[in-house]
């Protein structure tokens, strides 16, 4: 049983292209497993944000887009982890196509090694855990259609 909870915030990023939404993926360090992993962009909410104020800060931190726009929410998971429970809410995010993706350097404890703009069949291919393939399955039914 856990002895604490994590709230976490977790951001399914899009951006429009001609050939369809294509969606980021990041590729992270996984101390656990001595290994890189394709991920979403998800981190802690501090104590008195809120989770949409984490959530942009987290997409800022990490691969450092400013110009975005939060959807809504996806959905919610929770998983144990070390003893902590995480508590995951997840949201649409729509990029700027323009803006460019700048990964968080190693150096800050998020050592992040590489990044993608995948479609969705192949970054359902390559994430690694199912809670993140079906908040990505749940964000391709949410996406709004073009010029909304």
């Amino acid at each position: 049983m856990a002895r604490r909870v994590k709230r976490d915030v977790q951001a399914v990023v899009f951006v429009r292209t001609p050939g369809g939404p294509r969606f980021l993926i990041i590729e992270r360090y996984d101390s656990s497993y001595r290994q890189f992993f394709w991920r979403l962009v998800k981190g802690t909410v501090r104590p008195g944000e809120t989770p949409e104020d984490a959530l942009l800060r987290e997409v800022a931190e990490e691969v450092g887009l400013a110009n975005v726009r939060v959807l809504g929410r996806l959905g919610h998971y929770s998983y144990e982890h070390g003893g902590v429970r995480h508590e995951v809410t997840s949201f649409l995010v729509e990029a700027d196509p323009d803006e460019p993706v700048r990964l968080a350097p190693s150096d800050d404890g998020r050592p992040l090694r590489s990044y993608r703009w995948a479609k969705h069949e192949e970054a359902l291919e390559l994430l690694r855990w199912e809670n993140e393939k079906k908040v990505l399955r749940s964000a391709l039914r949410s996406l709004p259609p073009a010029g909304e």
